[in-house]
């Protein structure tokens, strides 16, 4: 892997970075975090699926009305939301 390209570690479940690599390490991972997404993570969501701002409110309105079923995740970098997946809830 080329030096310029960053390392990342993941974090899913609150288990500690120390525990995922050495303290020698640490310092040229980047930290990727993977959380359940909320009403506050609309924006980003629609943003990394080109939702057109005329649709923004059907967008919101779709997110908020599916959540119990379809369950949001995203992934962060540095603060920044970079990813997300929604998990399909089965009914049975």
């Amino acid at each position: 892997m080329p030096a310029t390209q960053p390392r990342y570690a993941l974090a899913v479940t609150g288990r500690a970075l120390s525990d995922i690599a050495s303290e020698d390490r640490i310092d040229r991972l980047r930290l990727v975090i993977v959380r359940m997404a909320g009403v506050v993570d609309v924006p980003a969501l629609a943003g990394l699926r080109d939702i057109e701002p005329d649709t923004f409110a059907a967008f919101a309105g779709w997110v908020g009305a599916h959540a119990q079923t379809h369950l949001p995740f995203v992934a962060e970098v540095d603060g920044y939301v970079v990813g997300c997946v929604r998990v399909r809830r089965s009914t049975w």
